[in-house]
């Protein structure tokens, strides 16, 4: 069974690049002020903001979603979506002679 360590680092980032930043610099009075900061970093840090993961190799959260990877063009190509399917030839019959 997997463990909790994505949404754990995923919590520690949200604090370290967010939370601790954004109360030192502004006092909000409402929770929604405090939402709509969240939300324009949350765009930051998925479409922006280059990962560091292991597999990302330096591209944004979204780009693997966004452009299909190696193995869905191999995969597409191989369960042939979207196109008709190929025609299996029939074997022909064999042939008799009138010699026997």
């Amino acid at each position: 069974m997997p463990d909790n360590g994505i949404c754990e680092r995923f919590h520690r980032t949200v604090l370290d690049e967010f939370y601790r930043i954004a109360f030192r610099k502004k006092i909000y009075h409402a929770v929604d002020e405090l939402q709509a900061d969240l939300d324009a970093w949350l765009v930051e840090y998925n479409y922006r903001r280059p990962n560091q993961g292991r597999w990302c190799f330096g591209k944004t959260l979204c780009r693997p979603f966004l452009t299909p990877s190696h193995w869905q063009r191999k995969n597409s190509r191989r369960h042939n979506h979207g196109r008709q399917p190929q025609r299996l030839r029939q074997p022909t019959p064999p042939v008799r002679s009138n010699l026997s």
